[in-house]
């Protein structure tokens, strides 16, 4: 009779614990500015074309800024760089926004050569980024 009591405490406890632990946790909302991987790219060509580093690095995912931080020393030219490689895409076209479970490619097609380009995306707690390290490692398919 004691071990019935004692596991009936145990599993009420158990049941407590999961309850509370559940409902403590706090969730994100998505940020509306990157409710779309559409949005996140206006934003992201916006600031790059502002020059605006500190808004732009909101626009990239968590695994981008961690990459670029791990080369600290480089981490401005890097994205100078990158900012005005972007500022190229300013004359390009949204062709089509590709979103597969939570990654998504934004196509881009400049208007004069027909070039297109694809820019990828996460998603991430609070919305759409762009994936940095997919676009520069070359393995974006749109």
């Amino acid at each position: 009779m004691k071990n019935v009591v004692k596991l009936n405490i145990w599993i009420v406890l158990i049941a407590v614990t999961f309850v509370l632990a559940t409902s403590c946790g706090e969730k994100r909302q998505t940020d509306e500015r990157f409710s779309t991987p559409v949005k996140t790219y206006a934003i992201w060509l916006d600031t790059a074309v502002k020059g605006d580093y500190a808004a732009n690095i909101e626009c990239v995912t968590k695994a981008s800024v961690k990459f670029m931080d791990s080369m600290a020393k480089h981490r401005t030219v890097f994205m100078e760089r990158m900012m005005a490689a972007a500022k190229l895409y300013d004359t390009y076209d949204i062709l089509d926004e590709n979103i597969k479970g939570v990654k998504a490619v934004v196509v881009l097609s400049e208007p004069q050569s027909g070039q297109s380009i694809a820019v990828p995306f996460l998603y991430e707690d609070d919305g759409w980024k762009v994936d940095l390290i997919t676009m520069f490692s070359g393995m974006v398919k749109g």
